[in-house]
């Protein structure tokens, strides 16, 4: 099940959605949970292979460098966890932007059916306004 996430963070580090598009289940959801003004339910939720690949795209668009520090994976059945550091590179201005995670990829018949990613809202708040 690691090889999964594993796939995730390669197709991410190297702005190749190529690299995830065959873990990934036609219906594939991911979500956000954690929001920057305190939703209760996600906001940032990506329905379906092709919106999860284009949500790459977005990421590969709006960072030079995207790294994923100190990963820590953790396997129970068909949900690999992930703990790590992000660190990357804010596209046009050069600006750091770091914070920590934990993702859950839920894997079902050999394919990548929900990610949920976790990550320090105050963070991602921060980088808001500096692309606003």
């Amino acid at each position: 099940m690691r090889h999964h996430a594993e796939a995730f963070f390669a197709a991410t580090e190297s702005k190749s959605p190529e690299v995830l598009e065959p873990h990934l289940a036609p219906d594939v959801v991911m979500e956000a949970p954690l929001t920057v003004h305190g939703a209760l339910e996600p906001v940032d939720t990506v329905t379906g292979k092709e919106a999860l690949l284009a949500w790459v795209r977005t990421a590969a668009a709006n960072f030079d460098r995207i790294r994923w520090r100190d990963q820590e994976f953790f396997a129970a059945g068909e949900t690999v966890f992930v703990e790590c550091g992000g660190d990357m590179t804010v596209a046009g201005t050069g600006e750091p932007y770091r914070n920590r995670y934990v993702f859950r990829f839920d894997v079902r018949d050999g394919l990548i059916r929900r990610v949920r990613e976790y990550s320090n809202p105050v963070a991602v708040a921060r980088l808001l306004e500096q692309l606003a």
